[in-house]
């Protein structure tokens, strides 16, 4: 009997050591919590746009979705179905990149 319960008690230690770490699968975003009012109105209605952020990767905006099995990070939609996305040009009309603070 009591070989039984050491050798649960072993198999238990074993079995919890290999456990998969959670990694975080975050973009790398601005902080930005809320999207300027021209954009917010080219925006679908059916999303959360109070968890919105700026990909610094794409330019595109995200809005954190809560689903029923995950939580992860969606482009912003238009009414039309397309993404939103930003893009940065001088007087001249090129694209430049941000300016960072």
């Amino acid at each position: 009997m009591r070989s039984n319960v050491l050798s649960l008690l072993a198999v238990s230690a074993v079995l919890s050591a290999c456990s998969v770490p959670i990694l975080d699968q975050t973009p790398a975003v601005k902080e930005k919590p809320t999207l300027p009012e021209s954009v917010t109105a080219l925006a679908d209605p059916n999303q959360d746009l109070e968890t919105t952020r700026i990909d610094d990767e794409t330019g595109c905006a995200l809005y954190l979705h809560k689903g029923p099995v995950e939580t992860l990070w969606l482009p912003v939609r238009s009414r039309a179905g397309g993404p939103i996305c930003i893009t940065y040009v001088d007087k001249d009309g090129n694209p430049v990149e941000p300016e960072t603070s």
